[in-house]
């Protein structure tokens, strides 16, 4: 901390900020595999184009105009800033050693407060958004002091510290001096972040294995009110811009998704399409990002059903029946063209917006299948079926499927999307055609690839594997080579109890005691999810 300056903060800096923008410019950006927007009620998507993976902690000025955020692009944790009209990115803090996380606008935008030292050993500090600005230090050493948010009126800086032991809520001036203790839930304070009138404040408490979002008031004597009721862990509380609904992360057994409840109490509710999202900011540019001009598919593995146990070529064999709907903007298209004799390249064609197309190479490959009833051509790998152990989730068997052959014919989605069109694949993958140069399949938006159980290749080999409790894993796009607009409903599990009663070499019998849509480690999610 002693590269750390004497920089001074102009008090025409700390004024108020821009007024908020109009609902229809609000845009909620959320973090997972690849960071991505959403507009607040699911609807409509947006490219993040300056974001890559890893990066986090995203906070968008009150004006809508630039973003900061933390990357590891560079090796080590550093502040960024990007201008969302033209893309341009500033790096703001150059270290090999210090890491620099979480930043903070200050309301006009003239300001970023972050955490910046070793993990323990953290400060408040805050500079001009700049490239080599020399950050000031707020608060002492001593402590780490982390999560920082300024005051709408930039009277103080609300951040959490463990200097009292507990990690608990703390303010300091934005010219610095000594820390002033805020009043909080008993708990492990995290997270706090204003709301835009500078009256309440949103926290996350954890307490007992949990984690809750509560609404407090940094001036007593205002009671604290319990936001989030849900049973699991709740982080990263956001106010909308208009300071009446709250957003946060919400996990259960690390099923992760983002949810909105109003700032005043009432009931929560799932935000469509964040299943696999985490650290949310809900800003004011919307009107400056672009809606993603890629129709892009999303691969929403549903768990196995069916399941059943079945002697097969000498064999007891686990059987299950598996289905891949597409609830994306646009179809998965597929296009296979001859590489090798015996193999296709396979490329994905993304249909655009505008009518136009782009193509992305190599997302896998298609292999001409001999035995009946197929004789025609396989994209793989498109699923994969693991069973784990329940206990630390170690792969124990993986399926023995050759590959898939893609078609509309067999179902529509189970999650309804609107608009859907008659289906576009349905010819048989080039049937009895081992010499075909080119061969499209795919599923389109709101069809559903279906294979029921026992169905060549859809089984287990349960040879060797004692009773006990494991978890069945359906992985869609296992190797992340096709384009989707999101990742994180990929996996989906059901949680199994495997006995013999007739002892070892007997019939298996196998009952499914959880069911798991939307993560793969069903053993750790809690009975009610």
């Amino acid at each position: 901390m002693a590269a750390l300056g004497a920089a001074t903060v102009a008090v025409g800096a700390l004024t108020a900020g821009a007024a908020v923008a109009q609902p229809g410019d609000q845009v909620i950006i959320g973090v997972a595999d690849v960071p991505g927007a959403i507009s607040p009620d699911g609807s409509l998507r947006y490219e993040v184009p300056f974001l890559e993976p890893g990066d986090g902690d995203l906070a968008i000025s009150r004006d809508g105009s630039r973003a900061a955020f933390t990357s590891l692009r560079d090796g080590n944790p550093e502040i960024y800033v990007a201008e969302l009209a033209t893309g341009v990115l500033t790096r703001v803090t150059a270290s090999d050693v210090i890491e620099d996380r979480r930043p903070a606008w200050s309301a006009d935008g003239t300001m970023l407060a972050w955490d910046m030292g070793a993990p323990g050993a953290r400060r408040i500090v805050v500079a001009a958004p700049a490239a080599g600005a020399v950050p000031m230090a707020l608060t002492p050493e001593g402590a780490e002091d982390i999560e920082p948010d300024w005051a709408p009126d930039a009277s103080a800086i609300v951040f959490t510290s463990d200097r009292s032991g507990a990690r608990r809520l703390w303010s300091v001036s934005p010219f610095g001096g000594d820390p002033v203790p805020l009043a909080a839930p008993p708990g492990t304070v995290r997270a706090p972040v204003w709301n835009p009138a500078g009256t309440a404040l949103a926290v996350a408490v954890a307490r007992n294995g949990r984690s809750v979002i509560w609404r407090v008031s940094p001036t007593p004597p205002a009671r604290p009110l319990r936001l989030s009721r849900a049973d699991g862990v709740a982080t990263a509380p956001e106010w909308s811009p208009d300071g009446r609904s709250v957003v946060f992360a919400f996990t259960r057994g690390l099923d992760r998704s983002l949810r909105i409840v109003p700032a005043r109490g009432g009931k929560e509710r799932l935000l469509p399409g964040t299943v696999g999202y985490a650290d949310p900011d809900w800003s004011t540019a919307g009107g400056l990002l672009t809606p993603t001009p890629e129709l892009l598919p999303d691969l929403d593995q549903r768990a196995p059903y069916d399941v059943a146990v079945t002697l097969v070529d000498g064999a007891w064999r686990l059987g299950f029946a598996s289905a891949t709907d597409n609830i994306g903007d646009g179809p998965l298209w597929l296009r296979g063209v001859r590489a090798t004799p015996t193999e296709l390249r396979t490329d994905q064609v993304i249909t655009l917006r505008d009518g136009g197309t782009r193509v992305v190479r190599r997302v896998g490959r298609m292999r001409y299948e001999y035995h009946s009833p197929h004789f025609h051509w396989h994209f793989k790998p498109f699923v994969r079926y693991e069973l784990r152990a329940a206990a630390d989730h170690r792969l124990l068997v993986r399926d023995r499927k050759s590959g898939f052959c893609l078609i509309d014919r067999w179902s529509r989605a189970l999650t309804k999307v609107p608009g859907v069109r008659p289906p576009r694949f349905t010819s048989n993958c080039a049937e009895r055609n081992r010499g075909v140069r080119v061969v499209e399949q795919g599923t389109s938006r709101g069809y559903s690839d279906v294979y029921p159980a026992f169905y060549h290749g859809q089984d287990i080999d349960l040879t060797g594997v004692p009773d006990g409790r494991y978890v069945l894993v359906h992985r869609a796009n296992p190797e992340r080579r096709i384009r989707e607009l999101r990742y994180g409903n990929d996996a989906a599990s059901v949680l199994l109890r495997l006995r013999r009663p007739g002892g070892p070499g007997t019939r298996p019998v196998v009952r499914v005691l959880r069911v798991c849509e939307h993560t793969e480690f069903c053993a750790a999610v809690t009975p009610s999810g």
